[in-house]
């Protein structure tokens, strides 16, 4: 790699997220993540926790941690990466979400699911102009009617 390339991460304290940003460490990208503190813990501590876990040691001076959640807005988080680079990203990958599922929780499921997609998608479309890779499955089996 010629020039050190740039990569945007989103639920990188997450099993896909964490493998996506230590396989781009290891190729000597400049990788951003989107984190948050939680646990009892900084974005930072969190992160050099997933990191560990991965077979291999990563040079972890190339990773940026940009503090932060899917629930902030577009231009929010355009100004927190490029308060850390001006580089141009030349990959977003959105693996964060939540699991929960119940009634109670509706309002983050939709905040974090829904709206944080939309929020994600404004950044890339904003920063790069075109949509981040998604690092989830969307497919699911027809029904018996021959749809979803």
């Amino acid at each position: 790699m010629a020039e050190q390339q740039a990569v945007f991460i989103t639920g990188a304290t997450g099993y896909v997220g964490c493998h996506l940003a230590h396989a781009y460490l290891k190729k000597g990208y400049e990788v951003l993540v989107l984190a948050r503190d939680g646990g009892g813990r900084t974005a930072a501590e969190r992160m050099a926790e997933v990191l560990n876990q991965i077979d291999g040691p990563v040079d972890l001076s190339h990773l940026h941690i940009i503090k932060g959640d899917v629930r902030d807005t577009a231009e929010e988080l355009v100004a927190k990466v490029r308060a850390e680079t001006e580089r141009p990203l030349a990959e977003v990958w959105h693996s964060a979400a939540t699991f929960k599922f119940t009634e109670g929780e509706l309002d983050e499921i939709k905040a974090i699911n829904i709206q944080g997609v939309r929020n994600i998608l404004g950044f890339t479309l904003a920063v790069n102009g075109e949509a981040p890779h998604p690092a989830t499955n969307t497919s699911a089996p027809p029904t018996a009617q021959g749809g979803l």
